[in-house]
């Protein structure tokens, strides 16, 4: 009874506000993508608004708040609604002690896989997780893909390199390889990197069913990718993006932007690879991403990749 009393005094304090939807932000930009689609297609689907925790990139030497690069909808919460969504937290739990996790207004990703128990989560929430599988917002896949569309004209250089996907037609095909912080940072290792033999493997199936293919190699080690990975095929090095810290978003979204232009792709295990196939819209094209998505971590990955995506070693 305490609790509760609290908690209403505490919600009184709080100015009325419109139900929302909160989601917590945190490491790069293809897992703030992947944060923002959910929170996104929940408030969608309460009709309702979206704000943003920013508290997991806050005071981030490495990442930055990234999702300003793209149209979104939504901005950072304010102070006072996550105090009233933490009043409603308490509310919830006092009130409501045997509902199952996800009717609470707190919610933390359980499981790497898909749980469609969170279909049902309320129209006031605050999620916390990676939600990485398009089954939490197949429903608002059209309006999500263009939400992900540069908010600001792309680069001269940028353009350039766009015209000559567009020209390639159904034969371009993007290629990303990551290395970075999965070699050097202890946060990343366990993720580990891609062979060049999955590469060349790639690379030779998809030359099986698209003649004369043109590929557009994308990485934050671009001169690695020159020194080691020969494709027998055309090959453009797009080396002039470069990513970005936590005082410089940079411009490695429009890297993003140019792999989803591609006709075909060749993912890293990497979000941001994963969305540069996801946001292309074109139905006929091959897509191929590894069928180890951890190096030595124990997740079970079965619901990240599309269905009609190919999983190779």
């Amino acid at each position: 009874m305490n609790i509760i009393t609290m908690t209403c005094s505490e919600l009184q304090k709080t100015p009325a506000k419109e139900s929302m939807i909160i989601v917590g932000l945190h490491d790069g930009l293809g897992n703030q993508m992947f944060q923002y689609a959910m929170g996104r297609a929940v408030a969608l689907r309460h009709g309702t608004t979206l704000r943003f925790d920013l508290r997991g990139v806050e005071g981030d030497a490495k990442r930055a708040y990234g999702l300003p690069v793209w149209r979104i909808a939504g901005h950072p919460a304010s102070r006072m609604e996550v105090l009233r969504m933490r009043v409603l937290n308490k509310l919830s739990r006092a009130l409501h002690p045997s509902a199952p996790y996800y009717k609470h207004t707190v919610i933390f990703e359980r499981d790497f896989r898909f749980d469609s128990n969170l279909l049902e989560a309320k129209r006031d929430c605050w999620l916390f997780g990676y939600w990485q599988s398009e089954k939490y917002f197949g429903a608002a896949a059209d309006q999500i893909r263009t939400d992900f569309t540069p908010a600001n004209e792309i680069s001269s250089a940028s353009r350039a390199v766009e015209r000559e996907i567009l020209a390639a037609g159904n034969r371009s095909v993007f290629i990303h390889i990551r290395r970075g912080d999965y070699l050097q940072e202890p946060y990343a290792q366990a993720h580990g990197g891609c062979s060049v033999g999955y590469y060349l493997r790639a690379a030779d199936l998809i030359a099986q069913q698209v003649p004369n293919p043109c590929f557009f190699a994308f990485s934050d080690d671009p001169e690695w990718v020159r020194d080691n990975l020969h494709l027998p095929y055309r090959t453009t090095i797009v080396s002039h993006n470069k990513p970005g810290d936590a005082s410089n978003v940079g411009s490695e979204h429009e890297d993003l932007w140019l792999m989803s232009r591609c006709r075909h792709a060749v993912l890293a295990n990497s979000s941001f690879s994963w969305w540069g196939a996801w946001l292309n819209r074109e139905s006929e094209r091959i897509v191929i991403a590894p069928s180890r998505w951890f190096g030595t971590l124990n997740h079970d990955t079965s619901d990240l990749i599309p269905a009609e995506w190919i999983r190779m070693r």
